[in-house]
């Protein structure tokens, strides 16, 4: 009987999708709050070993363009550029390979009631072909800016790991 009830058990939680959720390594690093037009609070970055990777910012600002910037060879520049925008009109999202074009993603916004949003992006693993571990920074901006002294990067310097 109780080995019946272990085998029962480990059927259920495989048929849920409990390994997956076990493989998720998560990221997740925290910005001092800032006096940024558009400051960013906190960001994530969720592995799944091999399926996707999802990235999230949260931040606060009326009108903004985040741009998450993605290092996946571990070279001194981002291989990939996510962007999501709010100006003027409906919010845009979007992620490109540098000098290469658009890559497959999904992306959206999800606005919280303490009057911050949280941009995120889910990108199949493999369209990121890292041979490194993927390294992320943010770069924050108000389009219509005349200057970019109100300008926020997380972290201020360098890669989140």
């Amino acid at each position: 009987v109780a080995q019946a009830l272990v085998v029962l058990l480990g059927v259920v939680l495989i048929s849920t999708g409990w390994p997956a959720l076990a493989a998720q390594t998560p990221v997740i690093r925290r910005d001092p709050r800032e006096d940024a037009f558009i400051d960013v609070w906190s960001t994530s970055k969720v592995t799944l070993v091999s399926r996707r990777v999802r990235f999230r910012v949260r931040f606060t600002g009326p009108d903004w363009k985040v741009n998450v910037l993605v290092d996946s060879r571990g070279g001194q520049r981002a291989e990939y550029k996510l962007s999501n925008v709010v100006a003027l009109g409906p919010m845009t999202c979007g992620g490109r390979r540098l000098f290469d074009g658009e890559i497959e993603l999904r992306c959206g916004l999800r606005m919280l009631d303490v009057g911050a949003q949280v941009a995120w992006w889910r990108i199949p693993r493999a369209e990121l072909r890292p041979d490194k571990r993927i390294r992320w920074r943010i770069h924050t901006f108000y389009p219509g800016a005349e200057n970019h002294d109100d300008d926020d990067f997380a972290p201020d310097s360098g890669w989140y790991p």
